[in-house]
């Protein structure tokens, strides 16, 4: 795997989403420089620590995007909102596994939230606010 560099073809047309989707980018290449370079026995704390930060700023960015699609009147919200709910769950789950001990291979991780990413951000999100 490699860092996400940050193009501005992600870029959907609505600054703050931007701006919230280029943090989120900074925070998946931190974890991903911890989890794929650090020590192994360490990468269960980091594990814990970075994916707590993605779910705290994942949850913090799907509220902004769904206040603004509120405003918009975007006849969609409700589909958008559910997709951001079932990511929310997988990347929780991932968590509370990790939490309880049980091992969790970072590429796999890393891949799920990467891929994520990269598809709901060119489709969905840009489907939303480019319209």
């Amino acid at each position: 795997m490699s860092p996400i560099h940050w193009d501005d073809s992600y870029n959907v047309g609505q600054p703050e989403v931007d701006q919230q989707h280029h943090e989120w980018v900074r925070i998946f290449n931190k974890l991903e420089q911890q989890l794929l370079t650090g020590e192994p026995w360490k990468n269960s704390e980091i594990q814990k620590q970075t994916l707590k930060e993605i779910l705290d700023f994942t949850n913090l960015h799907f509220t902004t995007e769904e206040k603004l699609m509120d405003i918009m009147n975007y006849a969609q919200k409700v589909q958008h909102a559910r997709m951001h709910k079932e990511f929310s769950q997988k990347v929780y789950d991932q968590y509370r596994l990790i939490l309880a001990g049980d091992i969790i291979l970072n590429s796999e991780l890393l891949k799920l939230i990467e891929s994520w990413f990269m598809h709901h951000t060119a489709t969905e999100d840009k489907r939303t606010f480019t319209s």
